[in-house]
C-alpha cells in the first residue's frame, strides 16, 4: 500500500498563533501562502513528510529569520529507524 507524502504550511501570525493547512500539490500550497491573511506580519514553515511536528517546535527557527529571509531551508536525514516495515 502507497503512503502519500503531504506538505504541511504552518503560518504564524503576529499573535504567535500558528495556523496549519495540509496539501498534497505543490501549487496549492504557494497559492495558500500568497493568500495568507497577514502578508506583511506573518510567517510560515513548510514541512513535507507522512506526519508533522508540533508547530510550536519551529518557534525559535521562526523567531531567529522572521522578517529577515523569503526562505530558510531546514533539513533533517532520515534514517532507516524513521521507517516501520
Amino acid at each position: 500500500m502507497a503512503t502519500s507524502l503531504r506538505a504541511f504550511l504552518m503560518m504564524r501570525s503576529k499573535s504567535r498563533e500558528w495556523s496549519i493547512q495540509v496539501y498534497r500539490d505543490l501549487e496549492e500550497l504557494i497559492a495558500g501562502w500568497h493568500s495568507r491573511p497577514e502578508p506583511n506580519e506573518s510567517v510560515a514553515v513548510m514541512h513535507i513528510g507522512f506526519d508533522r511536528p508540533l508547530a510550536n517546535e519551529f518557534d525559535e527557527v521562526v523567531d531567529q529569520f522572521a522578517g529577515k529571509s523569503d526562505w530558510v531551508w531546514i533539513a533533517r536525514p532520515l534514517r532507516s529507524s524513521h521507517f516501520r516495515p
